[in-house]
């Protein structure tokens, strides 16, 4: 009897001191989760509203820079809007990392261009990277029509900032408005992380 007792308790204690490892989160991969390009809605008006999303990057081919910025719609009747958004710049904080394995991350360097020209010369820019992190809205191009009378289902893009080629990955991109716009109340706006038009 003691002996098939002593069995039971080691037969215990085995199984009490081989304990199973936790199970590990599934690793998200590229079609489990958004990709490149994104668009996501936000609203204007109010200092502080934060966005913090993660997608996926698969290369373009041919290869292309990539921008994030803000997609302003338009429907008949809303004209104004251009001129509205042209007078009251986003201000905003940006920063877009790069999901490395094992949790690390690494920052990407995200750029605008900064009038570098005097007075009377020629216009001269040069990119820099977002001081502090911190991006202006600035207008990148209209698309559907340069005709304000006949804008239904055209769009305003502006840009925060560039990220130029990006290897394939994972990215987590974050923005925080900084200022309050109460002018830019109301008006229909998408955060966007996308390829830059190509000139034509």
């Amino acid at each position: 009897m003691l002996g098939v007792l002593g069995v039971l308790l080691v037969g215990t204690a085995l199984l009490v001191g081989c304990k199973q490892p936790a199970p590990q989160a599934p690793v998200a991969e590229p079609h489990m989760q958004p990709q490149a390009p994104i668009r996501l809605p936000i609203p204007l008006d109010k200092a502080g509203y934060k966005v913090d999303t993660t997608f996926w990057f698969i290369d373009p081919d041919p290869p292309r820079a990539y921008f994030v910025g803000l997609n302003i719609p338009f429907t008949a009747g809303d004209g104004r809007r251009i001129e509205l958004i042209d007078a009251h710049p986003v201000k905003a904080k940006v920063t877009l990392h790069r999901m490395e394995e094992g949790g690390a991350e690494t920052k990407m360097v995200l750029k605008a261009p900064v009038k570098i020209s005097k007075p009377g010369e020629p216009y001269k820019s040069e990119w820099i990277a977002l001081p502090d992190d911190v991006a202006n809205s600035r207008r990148m191009g209209s698309y559907g029509t340069d005709d304000k009378t006949k804008i239904d289902g055209a769009t305003y893009e502006l840009r925060l900032g560039s990220a130029g080629f990006l290897p394939k990955g994972q990215y987590r991109l974050q923005v925080e408005l900084l200022e309050d716009n109460p002018a830019l109340k109301d008006m229909p706006a998408y955060l966007i992380f996308d390829l830059v038009p190509i000139s034509k």
